[in-house]
């Protein structure tokens, strides 16, 4: 990596197109700007992330790891890396990474700085693989050993403490948005809207999020077709990793039955399909720290219904509602009430959530936040 630069080095679990991952994109745009010298490690198969990174005059390494029986390969490669590239920091990204870049490090006998990042608040480990309980066990163990750990939420940095975590400082630097790529568009909300078949003036739901047990689309499928019984000029438009005509569960559901329900898959224009919104919904169960949606939509000018997961409630302020968990006639009541505001009330709550977004989370602001955290470990 040479040079006098700060060398950082991010290593990160995958380059898959998720909250976690885009935000290593914005941190390390950021950094470059700011005369940081990034490189990638992912520590499985190259993603689509991966090649925006490259296009952006970033060094990306992928170390193919499928599965446990590759931890050993994966270890000596990315130990054999640190010793070539000789990072001044390392940031670890997740749970895997975490742990892996740390050992690495252990195993390269490299002199470096390390923190690493956690993301999330409140699993279900039971519902996920057995690798990533036993990550987080040993990871409370040796939480002492990084120079400190970055956390996007405040609920993140709390249920960490209560698994054991003691490091020796937190560090909460909240996600960053870029209000130039995510803001109000009328040209492409008329764009999707008709490409999807849906009435310029129709009310659009939407809730923007791979399938998966945390983010519970049964609860959003339940509450549409509640909403659409009672008044058919509601549509609702789902995207994400997973959520698509292939996936069973959903287009077997009473709601995508009655024609008010889109699945349009992982899409690359995100920032258009949540300007094509009247409202976002994301009726997480768990795991959520800061959802990058939330500050997605926001930015678009779009309120946002949340459950009280992670810092969600925090984030939208007055801008959205909350609403309990697993409760479709509340989730019902909730699209139902914003639909039915008057032009003032809901022009109001448009503007606050862009405002919000612009007053506290511009992704300007947050590079700069990781820029002096980097240089104050790197001087300390």
């Amino acid at each position: 990596m040479g040079g006098s630069v700060p060398r950082v080095l991010h290593i990160i679990t995958s380059l898959e197109v998720g909250g976690a991952e885009k935000m290593l994109c914005k941190v390390v745009e950021e950094l470059s700007s700011a005369g940081f010298a990034c490189v990638v490690i992912s520590l499985k198969a190259p993603g689509p992330l991966a090649r925006i990174l490259k296009e952006r005059g970033v060094q990306v390494y992928s170390l193919g790891l499928g599965s446990l029986v590759d931890v050993p390969r994966a270890l000596i490669r990315l130990a054999k890396l640190l010793r070539e590239l000789k990072p001044d920091l390392v940031q670890t990204w997740l749970y895997h990474a975490d742990l892996l870049g740390t050992v690495a490090i252990w195993l390269a006998r490299v002199r470096c700085r390390l923190l690493w990042n956690i993301r999330c608040s409140g699993i279900d480990f039971s519902l996920y693989s057995k690798s990533t309980r036993i990550a987080v066990s040993i990871l409370a163990r040796i939480s002492r050993y990084p120079d400190g750990i970055l956390v996007n939420s405040q609920a993140g940095l709390t249920e960490h403490i209560s698994y054991g975590y003691r490091p020796k400082r937190w560090r909460l630097i909240p996600n960053g948005f870029d209000l130039k790529e995510f803001k109000p568009d009328a040209v492409a909300r008329a764009r999707i809207r008709g490409d999807l078949g849906i009435p310029g003036d129709g009310f659009v739901v939407g809730m923007v999020a791979r399938f998966d047990p945390m983010k519970d689309h049964r609860t959003l499928l339940d509450a549409a077709t509640i909403v659409v019984a009672r008044c058919g000029r509601t549509s609702f438009v789902l995207c994400g990793r997973g959520v698509d005509h292939s996936n069973e569960v959903l287009v077997t559901h009473s709601a995508y039955q009655t024609g008010r329900v889109r699945l349009l898959g992982e899409r690359s224009d995100v920032s258009a399909i949540l300007a094509s919104l009247d409202v976002l919904v994301l009726p997480s169960l768990f795991g959520e720290g800061f959802p990058n949606v939330l500050g997605e939509a926001m930015a678009c000018g779009v309120p946002c219904i949340v459950t009280q997961v992670g810092d969600c409630s925090a984030i939208i302020g007055n801008s959205g509602l909350l609403i309990p968990f697993q409760s479709p006639e509340a989730l019902a009541q909730a699209i139902e009430a914003l639909r039915d505001e008057s032009d003032d009330e809901a022009s109001r709550r448009r503007v606050d959530a862009r405002r919000r977004v612009l007053e506290n989370f511009d992704v300007h602001v947050i590079g700069k936040q990781y820029a002096a955290e980097y240089t104050g470990v790197l001087n300390s």
